[in-house]
C-alpha cells in the first residue's frame, strides 16, 4: 500500500469509484482507511508523496487529477472533499451526489456502483438498458 510514490492504479481506482458513484445512486468514499484489515491509516504517507506535504496539496492533488477526467462543471455541483481526523489520521471523505442528467465516462468506460464495488458495464446492451433506466 505504501509505496513512497505516486501510484498511477490508486488513482484511477479513485476515479473511476468517483464515476460509478456519479452514475448510480452517489456515494462516499473515504481516503485513509483501509478497509481490508479494519483500520484507519490516514493521509501521512500521501503528504508525503505530494509536492506540498500537507493537507492543502493533496487537496489541490486531488482536485487537478479529478478536473483533467471529469468535467468541471460536474465536479462544481456533485462532489464535496471534507476532511476528519480519526485516531490522529486525517481522513479524505468525498461525497458524491448521483448526476441525473446524463451518464460520465473515465476513458471511454462506463462505471457503475454495486453494492460497494465499482464495476465497468463492458456489454453494450447492458450498459445501453442502465444508461435508458437512470437517465
Amino acid at each position: 500500500m505504501f509505496t513512497g510514490k505516486q501510484d498511477e492504479n490508486i488513482k484511477f481506482s479513485v476515479l473511476k469509484t468517483i464515476a460509478g458513484f456519479l452514475n448510480s445512486d452517489g456515494g462516499k468514499l473515504i481516503i485513509g482507511y483501509d478497509e481490508k484489515n479494519k483500520r484507519f491509516t490516514g493521509l501521512q504517507e500521501d503528504y508525503n508523496i505530494s509536492k506540498w506535504a500537507d493537507q492543502d496539496g493533496f487537496k489541490k492533488e486531488l482536485w487537478d487529477y479529478l478536473e483533467a477526467n471529469i468535467p468541471k462543471k460536474i465536479i462544481d455541483s456533485c462532489i464535496d472533499l471534507d476532511f476528519d481526523n480519526i485516531d490522529n489520521k486525517d481522513l479524505a471523505i468525498i461525497d458524491v451526489k448521483r448526476l441525473f442528467d446524463f451518464p460520465v465516462y473515465i476513458k471511454k468506460n462506463f462505471y457503475i456502483r454495486r453494492k460497494n464495488r465499482t464495476e465497468p458495464l463492458e456489454d453494450p446492451s447492458e450498459a445501453d438498458t442502465y444508461r435508458k433506466e437512470h437517465f
